[in-house]
């Protein structure tokens, strides 16, 4: 007791990599549904968790490429985080810069595109 009194509460900081509440909820949803689907092999949970997979699997790839946006757009050249960048995007193995879309939504494979 005197130990509890004595010691202060931490609070939990998010992570920078956390990810915004509504992602969070998205995927709990899913997970909820695919526990019903694994219990009771109905088609209609099939069919709903298909499509919250697809769901995430999409808002994930948006926030994403909109937080990698972002960064890009943050950088300027007296940044010291500038420097980091470029070897990211150096080094071939750790690169995972998402691609390049089309007015079409398609992906960008050629210079001309």
């Amino acid at each position: 007791m005197a130990a509890q009194n004595c010691t202060e509460n931490s609070q939990k900081r998010p992570t920078q990599n956390s990810l915004p509440k509504k992602i969070l909820i998205l995927i709990q949803h899913e997970h909820s549904i695919r526990w019903l689907w694994q219990k009771y092999r109905r088609p209609e949970d099939r069919r709903l968790l298909n499509a919250l997979t697809k769901q995430v699997r999409d808002t994930l790839d948006n926030y994403r490429t909109n937080s990698y946006k972002k960064y890009l757009f943050e950088i300027h050249p007296a940044d010291p985080n500038l420097w980091r960048c470029t070897k990211r995007l150096i080094n071939k193995d750790q690169n995972n810069i998402p691609p390049l879309h089309t007015s079409t939504q398609f992906k960008a494979i050629t210079d001309k595109e």
